[in-house]
């Protein structure tokens, strides 16, 4: 009986590890939303609509990315 316990404790944390691990991925959704925040602080409005800022929201973007995956603990280079 103890065996079994065990066992269906360690299933659970199993769960509990994955879960846990899928929550800390950083998805194009997030930095996509992050980027636009840091976009606002920096330029005081919303994602310019001229296709000439797309380099500069590309930058943004990277930032982004770089930040959530330093945050989730991601290893990031």
């Amino acid at each position: 009986m103890l065996a079994r316990v065990v066992k269906a404790a360690h299933r659970r944390e199993d769960k509990v590890r994955d879960r846990l691990n899928k929550s800390r991925v950083v998805t194009d959704e997030m930095v996509e939303r992050a980027g636009k925040a840091m976009y606002r602080q920096e330029y005081g409005s919303g994602w310019a609509a001229d296709p000439w800022w797309e380099d500069e929201k590309d930058n943004f973007r990277e930032w982004a990315r770089e930040i959530l995956e330093a945050a989730l603990g991601e290893d990031v280079a």
